[in-house]
């Protein structure tokens, strides 16, 4: 509304009565008409020069909203880029959280087969140390049988 005002203050000068004091009711009551936008309450004794301050203001205005609404659309797009970039990261986390999760789970088979592997080491030991001691009874059982005998042809003999 500044640019409103500087027009204003162009066209028109204190002659014809009206002074344009901050502290006057009547400029406060046009400067609020003119802030929100109702034209016709600006300057309600001088209706003829209205039409020519309002094609100034609406020239300008329609440049400065041409000028926005560019800004506004250039904005949205730099917005959306930004909103793409983020997805693209997101895709590239989630990637790499992908890639981390199969090669935990490539560990983790790897420690479970080590696991299997021991277990079957341990069974297999256990297995030799069964049939160790089984040899060792059957000697022992040989001895008994050796002795028995050995006894038995002693007392016969």
């Amino acid at each position: 509304m500044d640019t409103f005002q500087s027009v204003a203050d162009s066209r028109f000068d204190s002659s014809n009565g009206w002074t344009q004091v901050a502290s006057s009711k009547r400029y406060r009551k046009q400067k609020r008409a003119a802030n929100s936008g109702v034209s016709g309450m600006i300057f309600p004794n001088e209706r003829s020069i209205l039409p020519d301050l309002e094609d100034e203001l609406n020239g300008a205005g329609a440049r400065d909203g041409n000028l926005k609404k560019e800004e506004k659309e250039e904005e949205e797009e730099k917005e959306e880029e930004k909103e793409k970039e983020k997805e693209k990261e997101k895709e590239k986390e989630m990637e790499k959280g992908e890639m981390e999760r199969e090669m935990e789970m490539e560990k983790e088979k790897e420690k479970e087969k080590e696991k299997e592997k021991e277990k079957e080491k341990e069974k297999g030991e256990m297995e030799m140390e069964r049939e160790m001691e089984k040899e060792k009874e059957e000697e022992k059982e040989k001895e008994k049988k050796k002795k028995k005998k050995q006894k038995q042809a002693s007392q016969a003999g």
